[in-house]
């Protein structure tokens, strides 16, 4: 009998005709990834070398057909996990063991060969300076193509998403005409690969 929290994700054609299934490895803390459901279609994107995906204590996301020659982001803020959040009814202690290490909630592919990772719970002493926002992002880009090293940042703001070398984020309301609040505005910056090292 297989285990009942193995992952199993199709695979579609353009058509929505099933191609193949593939079976990811399990997560190493069941419990994390059970209760903490994170962000709905930030789980999983897909680059030119394939599917990556990701669980919440990941340092970074997990290449879908095994291992790669593709590097992996090791941020300075990331403090690896070293026991799951526990099962008990107790939801403040529950929430205490959550908030205690960063969690791994959104992978985007910045475009096909570029990986956005985002990251929540970040430790205080990564707050920059003058940002009072109850939680602290931290955001990880690796280069699939080696184009230039990982790179981290601790941003005041998290994207919500990112797509063709441009990360989205939420920015302040805008005011209708008639003076009601209105939608958010969408702002994007254009990410520029750092250039590589001579020599």
């Amino acid at each position: 009998m297989g285990n009942a929290l193995t992952s199993v994700v199709g695979v579609y054609s353009m058509d929505l005709e099933l191609e193949r299934e593939m079976v990811l490895e399990d997560p190493e803390f069941h419990m994390l990834n059970v209760s903490f459901h994170g962000i709905a279609g930030r789980d999983l994107d897909c680059f030119g070398d394939g599917p990556w995906y990701k669980y919440h204590e990941d340092m970074d996301a997990r290449p879908a057909y095994g291992p790669s020659q593709v590097a992996m982001a090791r941020p300075d803020f990331f403090v690896r996990r070293d026991e799951d959040i526990p099962s008990s009814r107790d939801r403040a202690n529950r929430q205490e063991a959550l908030d205690a290490f960063p969690l791994l909630v959104g992978v985007y592919a910045l475009d096909e060969d570029t990986r956005l990772t985002k990251f929540s719970g970040l430790d205080d002493a990564f707050r920059l300076d003058g940002v009072t926002e109850r939680f602290l992002t931290g955001l990880s880009i690796v280069s699939h193509t080696g184009q230039f090293r990982s790179i981290s940042t601790v941003s005041h703001k998290g994207p919500k998403t990112a797509r063709q070398g441009y990360l989205y984020f939420l920015g302040d309301h805008v005011p209708t005409d008639d003076g009601e609040v209105g939608n958010p505005a969408v702002i994007r910056y254009r990410f520029k690969a750092p250039e590589a090292p001579d020599g």
